[in-house]
């Protein structure tokens, strides 16, 4: 999905949920200066405001993921996740620094993006 169709999405479930990007800024722990800076013509939301925006789309329902999940005998579900070089960048440097793979370390903060205190 390209940047233009992610910000597309996120206005439009914004609307749908009648929420503002004050709200989204809270969501995302940003200044709403920030969230409106995501929405210019040349930028992009940044990948872990993205895992955040999705839990929070995929938890209240608006989230459609029936096509684009694949799930193996043990249940375990495969996502395909794209990157820009720069974002990919960042993400490498950051696995290396952890001692991890770049797919590992996606990996893990998708879990931690889903996890609670409470599990």
């Amino acid at each position: 999905m390209s940047s233009k169709d992610e910000k597309e999405n996120v206005k439009a479930w914004l609307k749908k949920i009648k929420k503002d990007r004050f709200w989204l800024a809270e969501q995302c722990g940003v200044h709403k200066r920030t969230v409106d800076s995501w929405f210019f013509k040349k930028s992009e939301i940044p990948a872990k405001a993205l895992l955040t925006i999705y839990d929070l789309m995929f938890k209240q329902g608006h989230l459609s993921t029936e096509e684009e999940l694949v799930v193996d005998e043990s249940g375990m579900v495969t996502l395909e996740l794209e990157f820009d070089s720069e974002q990919y960048q960042i993400i490498k440097t950051e696995a290396e620094r952890r001692g991890l793979d770049a797919g590992t370390y996606c990996s893990e903060l998708i879990q931690n993006a889903f996890s609670t205190d409470e599990e």
